[in-house]
């Protein structure tokens, strides 16, 4: 059968249209990976150029002391870095580094848009950090990034947050059981036979695997020493991307429930403040108590005005000087303890003042 030759004509355009696609898919492609390896190139070359005028600025700071620059350079990656634990956690490594002749960067400081903790990794990567201390979670995109990082012989300390299934040397952080146990005890100390509801507030924007430990801590030891009062533990999430997601996600909480719990538990600083300002907004204080962590000079007021019932003193300036130790040792020896776990001390009524001063000297 002959084909009329405007079908003949319409097939050529056609084929010639496919293969003109083909070929901008391609160029596309090709365009886009262009376009990322230079926003890499352009970001790894400020932080090399950050790198050199820091050369310059430790000698001419150092120039009459026996150390004229910083032997090892190690990059800093957390989440909200902004939070005051988190900025202990960068003091303490900054002293530490300073007493060994490390310094220490803080990734993502001074560089235009918002990157990712594992954006941020591989920037390090690529500028060939001697070391890095990472806020790590339990996810195949960390253990990748780790893995990439150990490949370039760049060892990885994680810190507040693990990566157990990663190659990562170290890990600085807190003792979730040991925390959860103490949450318990607080518990206990204030219950009576009329409590009943512990409320205890995870964090959903993040995959940590402390978060259970400390929980499974509150529930085994309320079951050993405090059977006696057959408490009911419920778990909620909150939204903890931001202090504004949290502050909306613990109001809504609240509003919704139709009888408060007893006991509200937070396990970590942006829920403290947020459980601590509901509670003065809706002007329901002294009607549940509330466990909570961290001491910042807004947690300890509010512990001190008895608001806030007992909050968890954890000492993160140390917890940044042991990673950056870690990593000293590893670089050292070749080895390392693969677990640096802080204690937690409850902060009541009776031993606030004493935060209170200590912080108050810290300011001075």
């Amino acid at each position: 059968v002959r084909m009329p030759v405007a079908d003949k004509n319409e097939e050529r355009d056609m084929a010639a249209t496919s293969g003109w696609n083909r070929k901008w898919s391609k160029g596309l492609g090709a365009l886009l990976v262009l376009f990322q390896c230079v926003m890499i190139g352009f970001i790894v070359g400020e932080i090399v150029l950050s790198r050199q005028q820091m050369d310059m600025v430790v000698g001419q700071h150092d120039k009459n002391s026996e150390t004229s620059s910083y032997r090892r350079h190690y990059a800093l990656i957390m989440e909200q870095p902004e939070e005051q634990s988190r900025e202990e956690i960068f003091e303490g490594c900054l002293e530490e580094g300073k007493e060994t002749g490390a310094y220490v960067e803080l990734m993502g400081e001074g560089l235009d848009g918002d990157y990712s903790r594992i954006e941020l990794a591989r920037i390090a990567i690529a500028a060939q950090v001697d070391g890095i201390i990472l806020e790590a979670e339990e996810t195949e995109e960390y253990q990748n990034v780790i893995r990439e990082a150990q490949q370039e012989g760049i060892p990885v300390v994680t810190v507040v947050n693990d990566c157990v299934d990663s190659q990562r040397k170290s890990y600085v952080g807190v003792g979730g059981y040991s925390l959860g146990r103490e949450y318990g005890r607080q518990i206990i100390k204030l219950a009576t036979k009329k409590n009943r509801e512990v409320l205890i507030l995870l964090d959903a924007s993040t995959d940590d695997s402390t978060q259970n430990i400390i929980c499974n801590g509150i529930k085994e030891t309320l079951t050993n020493e405090g059977n006696h009062l057959q408490l009911d533990l419920e778990i909620k999430s909150v939204d903890g991307r931001s202090a504004f997601n949290a502050d909306e996600s613990i109001r809504e909480m609240l509003i919704d429930m139709e009888e408060l719990p007893d006991f509200i538990i937070c396990l970590n600083e942006k829920n403290t403040v947020s459980v601590y300002q509901a509670m003065v907004d809706y002007n329901i204080v002294g009607q549940v108590y509330v466990l909570g962590y961290y001491t910042s000079d807004t947690i300890l007021q509010a512990v001190n005005k008895n608001i806030i019932s007992a909050t968890i003193a954890v000492d993160y300036r140390d917890m940044g000087r042991r990673c950056v130790d870690a990593l000293n040792e590893y670089l050292d020896t070749g080895y390392v303890n693969g677990f640096f776990l802080m204690e937690g001390n409850a902060v009541t009524e009776t031993n606030v003042k004493e935060y209170l001063e200590d912080a108050s000297k810290t300011e001075e």
